[in-house]
């Protein structure tokens, strides 16, 4: 017997909700990786959750490739 594939994005929005939190269902989007669908967090909503601290390097680096990837503007 096989196992039925992991649903990441339920296990996503039900991580989502037992951390009590709630997010309009713009921010949540499909992305790909190596050409498999995968559901993630829109560009704008990871700009949006870089606000508000001092930036460490990997902080950097994400917005970079934010910027890069998607041509979007980021606030450092």
């Amino acid at each position: 017997m096989t196992e039925p594939p992991f649903d990441y994005a339920l296990a996503l929005l039900a991580a989502i909700r037992d951390a009590g939190l709630s997010y309009p269902a713009s921010c949540f989007v499909t992305g790909t990786i190596d050409g498999a669908a995968v559901p993630c967090l829109s560009a704008e909503q990871q700009v949006y959750f870089h606000q508000g601290y001092e930036p460490a390097e990997r902080d950097l680096a994400d917005m970079a490739r934010l910027r890069e990837a998607f041509g979007i503007r980021t606030h450092f």
